[in-house]
């Protein structure tokens, strides 16, 4: 079995660094139900660490059409959210319906490797301290 460092490597070390802190994390991602229960399984290591997790495949809707947005402002315990992806339009969406975005750049490959973790990092924190945020949303 693989562990979460094969998934997220370069963000999990800001993951739990947020879960230490007491910050609700959540997933939203475009996944059809069946196939997310097995990643989940395989990575549990990894889901973990989320408070829960929003798959497109239950919402019948998917990333970016806005009402997935809406779908998650009304159903993750707070009002103060901030999304993290690595597409444009998912961020345009997210942004429409008034939640905060990071862009997740990448370097080089898939989210497997080569995230640009300081910008990252460097934004999170910034938009968790300077607007009180209380939870972030990592999109796959």
């Amino acid at each position: 079995m693989l562990g979460h460092s094969n998934l997220l490597p370069d963000l999990i070390p800001f993951i739990k660094a947020l879960k230490k802190q007491g910050v609700p994390l959540y997933v939203l991602s475009n996944w059809d139900p069946e196939s997310f229960a097995l990643l989940k399984e395989k990575y549990s290591d990894l889901f973990e660490l989320f408070d829960g997790c929003i798959i497109s495949g239950n919402v019948g809707c998917i990333k970016p059409q806005p009402e997935i947005f809406s779908y998650l402002k009304k159903n993750i315990p707070t009002c103060s959210i901030c999304f993290l992806d690595d597409q444009q339009e998912n961020l345009d969406a997210a942004q429409a319906v008034g939640i905060y975005t990071i862009h997740v750049t990448r370097k080089k490959g898939y989210l497997s490797s080569g995230i640009d973790t300081s910008a990252v990092v460097k934004q999170g924190f910034t938009i968790l301290n300077a607007h009180n945020r209380k939870s972030l949303v990592f999109a796959q």
